[in-house]
């Protein structure tokens, strides 16, 4: 089909490929379909599709997913700014059970409708409440 076209395009000039738009195929994207993720949970501010989104007692967690397929953790305190020190948009792998995205010595493990966030020398286990 693209041979036609280019043989449109050199015998009748530019104007036989406006003609000829309405039957071309669109070009492939690699953009993700389903809801986008929301702009400040974005990794690196790439296009991603929502997984879910939570919240806690404390906390609002997003979990996208990048075009290219992988999955990211975005977790922070609700009753805070959103700055480096109680903010982590990290790369997440999907498990059996839901998600786990590890951050140094912390990991925060979604199954079901709890996180588990272990580190510190401390574990705690969240009810997580589904917002999107």
């Amino acid at each position: 089909m693209w041979v036609a076209v280019a043989v449109a395009l050199y015998v009748f000039g530019p104007t036989a490929m406006d003609r000829l738009a309405h039957i071309l195929p669109e070009p492939a994207t690699a953009s993700p379909t389903g809801n986008p993720c929301p702009a400040e949970a974005r990794p690196d501010g790439a296009e991603a599709t929502l997984i879910a989104s939570y919240t806690t007692v404390r906390h609002t967690i997003v979990l996208c997913r990048t075009a290219s397929g992988l999955p990211y953790y975005d977790g922070r305190f609700t009753d805070r700014p959103v700055t480096k020190e109680n903010h982590i948009n990290i790369r997440a792998e999907e498990t059996p059970e839901g998600f786990l995205a590890v951050n140094g010595d912390y990991s925060y493990r979604i199954s079901g409708d709890y996180v588990t966030i272990t580190g510190g020398g401390k574990r705690e286990t969240l009810r997580l409440t589904k917002t999107g």
